[in-house]
């Protein structure tokens, strides 16, 4: 407990992050790590060899590993490599505020493979050595170091879910509601001309990053063309009275329900789209999440094929899989085979794809052009430009 509020005095604006790991005690394990649910976990016999300044640098680095989203952020490349790029996006920030390590583990640092500081760790994975043995496929074998909070990769050794193992975890929609805070926290104090390490700083940005589209605008029109298409078309509740209900005595009414359309995005992950375009194209996602009031939405990540299929109720869940050619003709017909029938279909890409002559049908679409190049797209969709 020292350590953990030594490293909360030394980042304040880190404290939530910190304040809501949850301490599990792991003889032999030598050493901290933490897990993809917000597990801190510790051998009490590292712990009780370690300075409390030491294990305070423990505690930033296991904390910023969930912080920084590494298992999400992985994307399929191997677990072995990407640990040692995760540390060393991390451990350059510690090491610049002079923090001391654990004499028994000295930091990954950038500089070990000849690279600069305040890079992030998809920078540095592509100046990894490649190790003997290890294909890109990744290490599954359960002898990696550190936590899954790193990689994705459940450890042999870790607790299993909250259900099953009685041991508390982080639901996954308030790690997101933590990371938003930390955000804002860092934000302000750097508007408060308090120190706070680059690195830090321009992640803190990207995650309050607002998306360039008005989505609840959007999505008002849409929810209102989707309600149209269908004459008289209304949903009743009894979750809240209605607005007349005093003209009705003792018979409870049920007010009017504005209905959310089924939302389905295909999200270009081609080549010419990795990189700052697919960020971009994240955060609308983001945007689209939040306009719809935190239901979930299918995204098909797609470039010439479909490569992945999923719900979602954060945009770094995502799975960003493709790097091929471009054709959002399959993601559109695929988004139409959909069971139940979306109502809505959002094709987030930058515009150089081929186009369906004909439109979906019983799916309205909205094209999000990342960029200008708004060429060939058909008039039967909405054309809104993420400039």
């Amino acid at each position: 407990m020292a350590a953990r509020l030594a490293a909360i005095g030394r980042w304040p604006y880190f404290g939530p992050q910190l304040l809501s790991l949850v301490l599990v005690a792991k003889p032999g394990l030598g050493s901290c790590a933490t897990d993809c649910v917000g597990r801190f976990y510790y051998d009490p016999e590292f712990v009780g060899n370690v300075s409390v300044q030491a294990l305070a640098t423990v505690w930033l680095h296991e904390g910023l590993h969930c912080w920084l989203d590494h298992a999400n952020r992985r994307q399929g490349r191997s677990p072995r490599k990407w640990n040692k790029s995760v540390d060393r996006e991390i451990n350059d920030d510690l090491a610049t505020e002079r923090m001391p390590f654990p004499k028994m583990y000295p930091p990954c640092l950038p500089h070990d493979i000849g690279q600069p500081d305040g890079k992030l760790a998809e920078f540095y994975f592509g100046h990894e050595d490649e190790e003997e043995g290890e294909d890109a496929g990744g290490d599954e074998s359960g002898d990696l170091p550190g936590g899954s909070s790193m990689d994705g990769v459940p450890r042999p050794w870790e607790d299993g879910p909250e259900g099953e193992s009685g041991v508390p975890e982080v639901p996954e929609s308030l790690q997101e509601c933590i990371r938003h805070q930390v955000s804002e926290n860092i934000i302000e104090a750097h508007k408060s001309r308090s120190h706070v390490p680059l690195g830090l700083l321009m992640k803190a940005q990207e995650n309050m990053a607002p998306p360039k589209v008005s989505w609840q605008k959007e999505m008002s029109a849409a929810i209102r063309a989707c309600i149209a298409d269908v004459a008289g078309a209304v949903d009743f509740t009894y979750r809240r009275p209605s607005r007349r209900q005093s003209i009705y005595g003792d018979i409870i009414m049920p007010a009017v329900r504005r209905p959310v359309p089924d939302t389905v995005i295909v999200l270009d992950t081609s080549g010419s789209m990795i990189g700052d375009d697919v960020q971009r194209a994240l955060n609308e996602t983001q945007g689209v999440l939040k306009a719809l009031g935190g239901v979930g939405v299918r995204v098909l990540a797609t470039d010439a094929q479909v490569h992945s299929r999923q719900r979602v109720s954060h945009a770094s869940k995502i799975q960003v899989l493709g790097g091929g050619g471009t054709d959002m003709r399959v993601g559109l017909a695929e988004a139409a085979k959909l069971k139940p029938n979306p109502d809505l279909c959002i094709v987030l890409t930058d515009g150089y794809t081929p186009w369906p002559t004909k439109a979906p049908k019983g799916m309205r679409v909205i094209v999000g052009v990342i960029g200008k190049y708004t060429t060939g797209i058909p008039k039967w969709a909405r054309t809104v430009v993420i400039d």
